[in-house]
């Protein structure tokens, strides 16, 4: 296996000399989860190297290979295996992965990755979303008097700007009906129990929610 390794540090070296930096994006995760108020969805990048080349004329048929495609010589050192919906973001340009994806593996090892790449609708860089990720939890201030008025900030978030939040009372982790607002009037009721706030910020890129701590009316 050693020889076919060092058969992919010598692809790999060509298409440093002859190519250009490019990076491979994966998206992965699940998508915004309203009765969670939270978003798991990530895209993980990974610099590798590659070369662009043109494809004959003679296999453009406009359905499997479309003008303007290109072939992408990749190098498997620093990346995995593009897939379906992957993209390579290649300097000011993002295309899209279109399978199969030939892979060239001796004995199983990869040494090259030929993968046919479209350019996306926009032709620009689809820049990593960012999500708003809390820093600090939100935080209710008020006393346990029945009657008093609690008020929650929304806690530090990290992520694109403007940033909305919205809250959600509970009493004993369940939703209090149309408590929505930064404040809540304890009422009889409420005695005894764990009283939160759920804070849920969201900006152009998604949500995602936070627990403050708790106070007990007595």
């Amino acid at each position: 296996m050693t020889f076919y390794s060092e058969m992919a540090d010598v692809a790999d070296d060509l298409i440093i000399e002859f190519g250009q930096t490019v990076t491979h994006r994966v998206q992965s995760g699940t998508a915004y989860d309203p009765d969670t108020g939270s978003s798991s969805v990530s895209y993980v990048d990974s610099d590798g190297h590659g070369c662009m080349v043109e494809f004959d004329k003679d296999v453009i048929d406009g359905t499997k290979v479309r003008i303007g495609d290109k072939l992408c010589l990749l190098s498997p050192i620093g990346v995995t295996e593009p897939k379906d919906g992957d993209k390579i973001v290649i300097g000011s340009e993002t295309w899209s992965v279109v399978p199969p994806v030939s892979v060239v593996a001796p004995a199983g090892v990869a040494c090259l990755y030929e993968v046919q790449l479209r350019m996306d609708e926009s032709g620009a860089v689809a820049p990593t979303p960012t999500i708003p990720a809390n820093i600090t939890a939100p935080v209710i201030s008020g006393n346990t008097a029945v009657g008093s008025v609690l008020t929650t900030t929304i806690g530090n978030w990290s992520g694109l700007l403007p940033m909305t939040p919205s809250y959600q009372w509970r009493a004993d982790g369940v939703n209090i009906s149309l408590e929505t607002a930064s404040t809540y009037t304890t009422l009889i009721g409420d005695v005894s129990k764990y009283i939160t706030c759920r804070v849920t910020v969201t900006n152009a890129d998604g949500s995602s929610g936070a627990n403050s701590n708790a106070i007990v009316p007595a």
